[in-house]
């Protein structure tokens, strides 16, 4: 074996302490040593998330460049395999808020399906004027049931209804087992359910009330 050779495998068993701290001293050429046993485990992660390859390969690029660009603020606290995950599933996260930012702004009109479990005669897809106004009316108390909920539920019913993730991955975002997320989101559905079964009725009898002294007048 040459003395390149032998200088390269010594380099590749190095420990991931070791080569952090020769990278912050200036051999930077070594940051491909220390996340090659990385990279895979990085590319499922932000797949996991994105549930696109090319998308997850652009995650997967940014996380480690940013890893390498704050190295220096690595402590050591976890090991850095953890670090590395935390910062893709960060950046996930982020490029997830970003295609769904619409979404989170029209909650009501990304939960019709929901609303329909909740609300028995949603209006259909006609546009004339009374459905028009009823569905309207309605986003409007999906919207307010939704902001209304606790934290804990409403964080769970927004990432597992709203942007869609898996269980697992709701989880995983909110350091919580998959059982806590099931429990979150059956009992927003629930106060969800009560929430708008009673306010549209309520506002129904408010309409039905308003019509019926303008029509007397």
């Amino acid at each position: 074996m040459t003395s390149a050779g032998k200088a390269s495998k010594a380099e590749d068993q190095r420990s991931d302490h070791d080569l952090i701290v020769a990278i912050l001293s200036g051999d930077t050429y070594l940051y491909e040593v220390l996340i090659q046993p990385y990279e895979d485990r990085v590319y499922r992660v932000a797949l996991l998330h994105m549930k696109d390859e090319e998308d997850a390969r652009d995650v997967a690029q940014e996380s480690l460049l940013k890893a390498f660009l704050k190295l220096n603020t690595f402590q050591g606290r976890s090991q850095f395999s953890t670090w590395l995950t935390s910062i893709t599933i960060n950046e996930a996260r982020n490029r997830l808020r970003q295609r769904n930012s619409l979404k989170m702004r029209s909650v009501a009109s990304r939960s019709e399906a929901e609303g329909a479990e909740f609300v028995a005669s949603i209006p259909d897809t006609r546009e004339i004027p009374s459905q028009f106004i009823e569905r309207q009316e309605l986003s409007c108390l999906l919207k307010q049931a939704v902001e209304e909920l606790s934290s804990d539920y409403r964080s769970v019913f927004k990432l597992r209804v709203i942007q869609e993730l898996s269980t697992c991955e709701t989880a995983e975002l909110l350091k919580i087992t998959s059982a806590s997320v099931k429990t979150r989101l059956h009992r927003a559905r629930s106060l969800l359910q009560v929430s708008l079964r009673s306010n549209w009725c309520d506002q129904r009898r408010h309409v039905t009330t308003l019509h019926s002294e303008t029509s007397v007048v």
